[in-house]
Protein backbone atom coordinates (compact mmCIF):
# COMPACT_ATOMS: atom_id res chain seq x y z
CA UNK A 1 0.00 0.00 0.00
CA UNK A 2 1.50 3.36 -0.96
CA UNK A 3 1.76 6.19 1.55
CA UNK A 4 -1.15 8.20 0.09
CA UNK A 5 -3.53 5.26 0.57
CA UNK A 6 -2.23 4.68 4.07
CA UNK A 7 -2.57 8.39 4.86
CA UNK A 8 -6.12 8.52 3.49
CA UNK A 9 -7.13 5.49 5.52
CA UNK A 10 -5.59 6.91 8.71
CA UNK A 11 -7.26 10.27 8.20
CA UNK A 12 -10.63 8.61 7.66
CA UNK A 13 -10.13 6.52 10.81
CA UNK A 14 -9.00 9.54 12.78
CA UNK A 15 -12.17 11.42 11.85
CA UNK A 16 -14.32 8.37 12.45
CA UNK A 17 -12.79 7.77 15.87
CA UNK A 18 -13.48 11.31 16.98
CA UNK A 19 -16.80 12.01 15.24
CA UNK A 20 -18.82 8.81 15.27
CA UNK A 21 -21.54 8.95 17.91
CA UNK A 22 -22.54 5.35 17.17
CA UNK A 23 -19.14 3.76 17.83
CA UNK A 24 -18.82 1.76 21.05
CA UNK A 25 -16.11 2.91 23.49
CA UNK A 26 -14.02 -0.22 22.83
CA UNK A 27 -14.20 0.45 19.07
CA UNK A 28 -13.08 4.06 19.56
CA UNK A 29 -10.19 2.96 21.79
CA UNK A 30 -9.11 0.34 19.25
CA UNK A 31 -9.14 2.96 16.47
CA UNK A 32 -7.20 5.46 18.59
CA UNK A 33 -4.60 2.78 19.42
CA UNK A 34 -4.30 1.74 15.75
CA UNK A 35 -3.88 5.34 14.60
CA UNK A 36 -1.29 6.01 17.31
CA UNK A 37 0.65 2.92 16.23
CA UNK A 38 0.51 3.95 12.56
CA UNK A 39 1.64 7.51 13.38
CA UNK A 40 4.57 6.39 15.52
CA UNK A 41 5.58 6.99 19.11
CA UNK A 42 7.61 10.17 18.64
CA UNK A 43 6.49 11.54 15.28
CA UNK A 44 3.01 12.73 16.27
CA UNK A 45 1.66 14.35 19.42
CA UNK A 46 -1.75 12.95 20.35
CA UNK A 47 -4.16 15.62 21.57
CA UNK A 48 -7.24 14.40 23.43
CA UNK A 49 -10.23 16.49 24.51
CA UNK A 50 -10.88 16.34 28.25
CA UNK A 51 -14.34 17.09 29.60
CA UNK A 52 -14.19 19.41 32.60
CA UNK A 53 -15.98 17.03 35.03
CA UNK A 54 -14.40 14.18 37.03
CA UNK A 55 -15.37 11.65 34.35
CA UNK A 56 -13.24 13.61 31.87
CA UNK A 57 -10.22 13.43 34.17
CA UNK A 58 -10.73 9.69 34.59
CA UNK A 59 -11.06 9.18 30.83
CA UNK A 60 -7.92 11.25 30.15
CA UNK A 61 -5.96 9.19 32.68
CA UNK A 62 -7.27 5.99 31.11
CA UNK A 63 -6.18 7.09 27.61
CA UNK A 64 -2.78 8.20 28.94
CA UNK A 65 -2.29 4.73 30.41
CA UNK A 66 -3.46 3.03 27.20
CA UNK A 67 -1.09 5.21 25.14
CA UNK A 68 1.91 4.94 27.47
CA UNK A 69 5.08 5.61 25.48
CA UNK A 70 3.36 8.03 23.09
CA UNK A 71 3.37 11.83 23.31
CA UNK A 72 -0.13 12.48 24.71
CA UNK A 73 -1.78 15.63 26.02
CA UNK A 74 -5.34 15.92 27.31
CA UNK A 75 -6.74 19.42 26.81
CA UNK A 76 -9.55 20.56 29.10
CA UNK A 77 -12.54 21.71 27.04
CA UNK A 78 -14.11 25.07 27.81
CA UNK A 79 -16.95 26.90 26.11
CA UNK A 80 -19.67 25.48 23.90
CA UNK A 81 -18.94 23.20 20.94
CA UNK A 82 -20.05 26.01 18.64
CA UNK A 83 -17.57 28.42 20.21
CA UNK A 84 -14.73 25.88 20.00
CA UNK A 85 -15.64 25.18 16.34
CA UNK A 86 -15.52 28.85 15.26
CA UNK A 87 -11.87 28.90 14.13
CA UNK A 88 -12.15 25.82 11.93
CA UNK A 89 -15.60 26.84 10.65
CA UNK A 90 -14.24 30.24 9.62
CA UNK A 91 -11.31 28.63 7.79
CA UNK A 92 -13.61 26.10 6.14
CA UNK A 93 -15.97 28.81 4.94
CA UNK A 94 -13.12 30.60 3.13
CA UNK A 95 -11.69 27.40 1.64
CA UNK A 96 -8.56 27.13 3.76
CA UNK A 97 -9.02 23.57 5.08
CA UNK A 98 -6.78 20.95 3.47
CA UNK A 99 -7.49 17.23 3.60
CA UNK A 100 -6.79 14.01 1.79
CA UNK A 101 -9.18 13.67 -1.15
CA UNK A 102 -11.89 11.15 -0.27
CA UNK A 103 -15.60 10.62 -0.84
CA UNK A 104 -16.43 11.84 2.69
CA UNK A 105 -14.92 15.32 2.05
CA UNK A 106 -18.15 17.11 1.00
CA UNK A 107 -20.05 15.85 4.06
CA UNK A 108 -17.24 16.92 6.39
CA UNK A 109 -16.89 20.35 4.76
CA UNK A 110 -20.68 20.87 5.04
CA UNK A 111 -20.56 19.89 8.72
CA UNK A 112 -17.57 22.12 9.50
CA UNK A 113 -19.00 25.07 7.62
CA UNK A 114 -22.44 24.78 9.23
CA UNK A 115 -21.40 26.05 12.67
CA UNK A 116 -22.73 29.53 13.26
CA UNK A 117 -19.96 32.06 13.64
CA UNK A 118 -20.83 34.58 16.32
CA UNK A 119 -20.12 38.27 15.86
CA UNK A 120 -17.93 39.55 18.65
Amino acid sequence: MDSSCRSERRTACRLSATCSASARPDEVRARVAAIAEADGRLETKIMLPQDPAQAGADQAQSYNEMLRGYRVEAVRQTGSKELRAEPVAAQCNIGRIGMVKARWNPALIDELGSFLISIV
